[in-house]
Order: C-alpha cells, then structure tokens, then sequence
C-alpha cells in the first residue's frame, strides 16, 4: 500500500543519488544571487505528498555549497507540483510555462514560495545551541508555508 506523504533522502556522502535536483539547486541559487558550487558534495530530503495518484507535491529541502569556498553552506528548499500531462492542459498551455516531464511522463512545475536560503560557514564561530535552533525555526517556516500553499491550491 502507498504512503500517502512520506520521506526520501540522500546524505552528502552518498554520490549515487547526490545529483538528484541539481537543475533546482542552481535555479534556487539563481534567484537569490549566489554561486551554488555543484562539484561539491551536497545532500537533500523531501517530503512528497500523494494528494492523489494523479497530483502529488514534493517539498524539497537542500544542504549545498555556495560560493567557492569548501566551508560555506546554504540550506535551501522548494517546492514541486507534479500532476498528469491531461490535467496540466485542461488548466493551463503548456507551451506557455517553464516544467519538466518525470519518467512516467508527469508534468512537474515548481511553486514559487518566498523563502530565502539559509547561509552558514564552518569557519565562523557560533553557539552550536543557537545555530540548531535557528535552522529548526527556518525549516518551521519553510514547512508552514508550504503547506499552506499546497492547502490554498486543494481546497
């Protein structure tokens, strides 16, 4: 029986699926005016939501390296809308918009969502305490308006 939300991942040492989203890392980067450097390790998790065999959303939510230096990171996260190419056309032409097409031919789309990345460097000092409480509240925030987003678009 399928899960209808459940988790994914992929640890920075884990290369075999590291490449996973790396065309939405550099699009995430882009937007927000930092060099995502893509020859280093990263990892990712994401939580998918099976709203229906035809609709499912995927929140995803990255650690890369930006800039060139080897001890700065960003966490970054965004959001996926994959639906059937048939119900992609009855709303919308899709000559008109950016989106890519899966495996198993499902239009994904990405969801703008106002969230910036989360910047860190190892060489800086800080209180291990403040820096988690820091990052849980940012994922908080990106988990809580995304699924107010995925709620607005099902209701």
């Amino acid at each position: 029986m399928k899960k209808p939300i459940y988790i994914t991942s992929c640890n920075p040492s884990d290369p075999a699926r590291q490449h996973y989203f790396t065309y939405q890392i550099t699009e995430f980067a882009n937007n927000h005016d930092y060099y995502f450097n893509r020859f280093l390790p990263r990892g990712w998790f994401r939580l998918v939501f099976e709203i229906t065999d035809q609709k499912t959303y995927q929140l995803i939510f990255t650690l890369h390296h930006f800039g060139y230096e080897d001890d700065s990171f960003a966490i970054g996260a965004f959001l996926e809308f994959i639906e059937s190419e048939d119900d992609a056309k009855n709303i919308r032409n899709l000559s008109d918009e950016s989106f890519r097409k899966n495996s198993d031919g499902m239009i994904i789309t990405m969801v703008p969502l106002p969230i910036k990345p989360y910047k860190l460097s190892l060489d800086v000092i800080n209180n291990n305490k403040e820096r988690q409480t820091s990052i849980n509240a940012y994922i908080d925030q990106i988990i809580t308006i995304a699924l107010a987003q995925i709620a607005s678009e099902i209701i």
